[in-house]
């Protein structure tokens, strides 16, 4: 009897108790690095031929309106995930000049991506650097995040989703 008490008493923890999800992403001049815990993702390596007979327009309309009719439904929800986003950019062109436009556009980029994500999660933390590095080619992205997110919010979400 204490086991199972035991046992019901740890299930109901888990349910409140919140379960970080860290992802990371790293560009390196063009190649990519996925990681999930710091464990990294294998890229898939298929044949896209194969693929593209399996999908149409239809088929990504349909996708596409039920993403934004979430995204519109969480935007009211009171219960969103947390998040954490660190940004790591350093970037360099063969030209200053054209260095110094592309860090105002990274700037741009980054800081409108805020209401974005903000409608989507409840951001903790937000941290963007970027460093130019002028008169050399280079382009290293870092990007690390920890969702915050416990079972009751799942089903809290799922639940308002579909009603």
């Amino acid at each position: 009897m204490f086991r199972i008490l035991l046992l019901l008493v740890v299930f109901v923890l888990l349910l409140f108790i919140p379960i970080p999800i860290k992802i990371s992403v790293k560009i390196l001049n063009n190649k990519y690095y996925i990681y999930v815990y710091g464990k990294e993702l294998k890229k898939n390596t298929k044949n896209k031929q194969s693929d593209n007979k399996y999908h149409n327009k239809k088929d990504y309309k349909i996708i596409l309106k039920s993403t934004f009719k979430f995204i519109n439904k969480l935007k009211k929800h009171p219960f969103k995930p947390s998040l954490k986003l660190k940004v790591n950019l350093n970037y360099g062109l063969d030209d200053a000049a054209l260095t110094g436009i592309a860090y105002g556009f990274f700037n741009a980029l980054f800081y409108s991506l805020f209401p974005i994500l903000n409608t989507i999660f409840k951001i903790k933390c937000f941290n963007v650097d970027i460093h130019p590095l002028f008169n050399e080619k280079k382009f290293y992205l870092c990007a690390t995040s920890i969702i915050y997110i416990n079972i009751v919010k799942i089903i809290y979400i799922v639940l308002a989703y579909k009603f």
